[in-house]
């Protein structure tokens, strides 16, 4: 090159494919291909072994699932595959899929258990990560890759709509909450290679240029890592051009160098030659993509659901000793680790919604998410009938099972046909909606003898349109990872509730919750017995205030970020949905009231709350249930949540459930990362001064922390001021995310708060609690 250089640069190309399963093509087809390209990796190695060592062919799987496609594909070509993978010239990496914040850390671990165990059995080793596109990945990991081995982590994030991590391209240390740490490459554009064009005229100019800036944003090497594919888009298949190139470029210039390598070879040069001291970032990494979670709730609450079955039916398998099948488990956890993965639908989602390759991929990732809930929710109902059918016994029984490692009371819903109950029944429900009260039954506990009551309500059983009922009833002190044994009784157990509606107050004997005259919400929920308030005021909104959100125009989403970048003047139109009285209901363990809304904005067609408390579990439980038409014009709804009563705002804490610890937004994060919104696992929590109230959320995975956000943009997050906005839904993505959602949507919170005693284990048992409930199986009449 004819520049005056001042180091002697090399520029180190990893060759790979970015893989989105989707995005470019339908999945189908991405499956089919990445199989192909390590096929044709193979070919490209064998085709440059006689080139001296930097311009031999080198491949890295970016992610191990394509290890797994090509072996189910290419078998008779295992043993060549693996030779490459021992002498360096392929790199198999440590995570199956690119990830997001959906996967919870018990996923994340199942899954990259492949690689690990891939390792073990052909005499190699999995040294390093990598993840693509993606702005964020769960805390835990580092704790996680290095109890597997794993030292190195190279990233490359796509800063489209978001901020990021500064300075980069950068090493630096990244540590879990748990102490394991990782040589951390914060690199830039996975396509960066791609960009410089070393093949095309004005390639001098273009290296020189970004070399250049490198010197000027402090960049202390002479070597630098940059990413390459075999064509400049996502899914490219190999270049076996890379090698000619390597050696024409080094022929012609002497400084930059170029290298072919792998990732493993780079990391050493870091660990040897790195001239600075490394910072070190002890915190999570809240991913700014993370509110594409929210354009498909449904599907998003459905695969939550799957993996905390998944979890129970471990539980079940070590309890009971029975074994589901392995290739079961596969493919509910393979189902629910592909709707996870970071691509969700076509390039042009929003462009044409109803183009064929829009519909096509949402289809495909949408049934991911359906796969993984049926089959997951089937192997412990299995599980559980298996377990059930051993049981001698000559009446029908409901046997109880408790997931967890503590003894605990708790809601069981089940739904059974009346035969199978030994109650009279009718052989068929021949309309659309069984209304009629089935024949009423209660349970008695076989260790106490107690009546216990169950709530019941008519329903259709099956494909027969049997009868049937579902029913809920409190199990209670069922044993930590055990059972508890309730027979079936004909008629009713007449128990009146502890819980009635008092001067406009629902009140249990545990707490006491006051609606707002307004119609907005909860105005108050206080501690019976020590008279502590859990809602912050005075506070912006109410406790379960419901906003929606829209930007008027078409094409609104484009107002808030496009192609060219983030805007910060997004004309937002905010509705605050107001309900009407609270209506009574009782239930034989507890009460509630239900509220209705008045007028709906937008495409809202309905929407309701039902607040109910009981007798003997100290919680409020909210339940929403939402129906809508689907709308492709930029549209979102949040549900308030002002918590933390009689504190001054600096006084308050917020603390977020992510994979692998308990995380204060804005305090425990990598600076850069996102801050507007964040990612849940499965609740969130806020503590100081009098009260700690904790909120799990077992179908909505995102949340806004001190009010709504969108729009800003924040680089950092101001200091917390307890209220936390549940963001139920939104279409604000312009590629890959649904345009639109339409349908029925139910979701749950369940509260509870401490005093003195309040503390982050409360917390964690708390939210396991709701996230993986008692379970019940009938012992079928026969």
């Amino acid at each position: 090159m004819n520049q005056n250089q001042n180091r002697p640069w090399e520029i180190w190309l990893v060759h790979h494919s970015h893989v989105d399963i989707g995005y470019t093509e339908p999945q189908e087809v991405i499956l089919r291909k990445h199989a192909e390209f390590v096929a044709q990796a193979l070919d490209a190695c064998t085709a440059t072994d006689s080139l001296p060592e930097g311009e031999r062919f080198c491949w890295t799987c970016e992610v191990s699932w394509t290890v797994k496609v090509f072996l189910a594909r290419f078998p008779e070509r295992k043993e060549e595959f693996f030779r490459r993978v021992r002498e360096g010239r392929i790199e198999v990496t440590a995570l199956y899929l690119q990830s997001t914040d959906l996967f919870t850390l018990e996923l994340l671990e199942q899954t990259t258990e492949y690689a690990v165990q891939l390792a073990h059995r052909h005499d190699f080793e999995v040294r390093t990560a990598m993840n693509d596109d993606v702005n964020g990945w769960a805390w835990g990991l580092p704790d996680l890759l290095s109890r597997c081995g794993v030292r190195f982590m190279d990233v490359a994030i796509n800063e489209t709509r978001a901020l990021d991590v500064r300075p980069r391209p950068r090493p630096l240390r990244w540590t879990g909450p748990a102490g394991g740490s990782l040589l951390f490459w914060h690199g830039e554009h996975y396509l960066q290679g791609n960009g410089l064009e070393f093949t095309r005229p004005g390639a001098e100019t273009r290296v020189a240029e970004h070399l250049k800036r490198l010197e000027k944003d402090g960049y202390p090497h002479s070597v630098v890592e940059l990413r390459i594919h075999g064509e400049n888009h996502d899914n490219a298949p190999p270049g076996l051009w890379l090698s000619a190139m390597v050696r024409d470029w080094n022929a012609r210039h002497a400084t930059p160098k170029l290298r072919l390598v792998t990732p493993r070879t780079w990391f050493a040069e870091v660990e040897t030659h790195w001239p600075e001291a490394l910072t070190e970032y002890c915190a999570g990494w809240p991913d700014w993509w993370a509110d594409g979670n929210g354009t498909a709730a449904a599907e998003s609450k459905l695969v939550r659901a799957a993996q905390a079955d998944l979890m129970t039916l471990n539980a079940l398998t070590v309890a009971t000793g029975w074994k589901p099948s392995p290739d079961r488990v596969e493919k509910a956890r393979d189902a629910a680790a592909f709707f996870c993965e970071h691509t969700w639908g076509a390039w042009c989602s929003t462009d044409t919604p109803d183009s064929l390759t829009s519909r096509a991929q949402w289809n495909t990732k949408a049934g991911y998410a359906y796969t993984a809930a049926v089959e997951a929710g089937s192997l412990v109902r299995d599980t559980l009938a298996e377990v059930v059918e051993q049981e001698r016994y000559d009446k029908p029984f409901v046997l109880v099972f408790n997931p967890l490692q503590e003894t605990r009371s708790g809601l069981v819903e089940l739904m059974v046909a009346d035969a199978d109950l030994g109650l009279p029944s009718v052989a068929m429900v021949p309309t659309p909606l069984k209304t009629e009260p089935g024949p009423a039954f209660h349970l008695v506990d076989e260790e106490t003898g107690a009546l216990v009551p169950v709530h019941r309500e008519p329903a259709i059983a099956d494909s027969a349109r049997r009868s049937a009922q579902l029913f809920r009833f409190l199990g209670r002190q069922v044993p930590a990872c055990g059972v508890r044994r309730y027979r079936v009784e004909p008629g009713e157990a007449s128990v009146k509730t502890a819980c009635v509606l008092r001067g406009g107050r629902l009140e249990s004997p545990h707490v006491s919750v006051g609606f707002s005259p307004n119609g907005a919400g909860i105005a108050s929920v206080r501690t019976r017995a020590a008279g502590m308030e859990w809602v912050r005021t005075p506070a912006e909104f109410a406790l379960g205030e419901a906003v929606y959100e829209s930007i008027p125009g078409p094409f609104g989403r484009e107002k808030l970020a496009d192609w060219n970048g983030i805007k910060r003047d997004c004309p937002f139109v905010r509705t605050r949905l107001r309900l009407g009285a609270p209506e009574y209901f009782e239930r034989p363990f507890g009460a509630g009231c239900r509220l209705r809304a008045l007028d709906l904005p937008g495409s809202l067609k309905s929407f309701s709350l039902e607040v109910t408390v009981y007798d003997d579990l100290p919680c409020v439980d909210l339940a929403y249930r939402l129906d809508k038409m689907p709308e492709s014009e930029a549209e979102s709804l949040y549900v308030a949540f002002p918590l933390g009563g009689g504190l001054a705002g600096n006084q308050t804490e917020v603390w977020l459930d992510v994979p692998g610890a308990l995380m204060r937004p804005g305090l425990d994060q990598v600076p850069g990362s996102a801050t507007d919104w964040h990612s849940l696992q499965h609740g969130f929590a806020v503590s100081g001064g009098e009260v700690g109230v904790v909120v799990a959320s077992p179908d909505i995975p995102l949340v806004q922390v001190n009010g709504i956000n969108t729009g800003k943009w924040q680089e950092t997050l101001p200091p917390h001021d307890g209220t936390v906005m549940s963001w139920i839904f939104n279409n604000y993505w312009f590629t890959n995310f649904p345009a639109a959602q339409g349908g029925a949507l139910e979701w749950r919170y369940r509260l509870s708060a401490w005093g003195v005693d309040f503390a982050l284990s409360s917390v964690l048992r708390f939210l396991s609690d709701v996230r993986q409930p008692i379970l019940g199986q009938v012992k079928r009449f026969t």
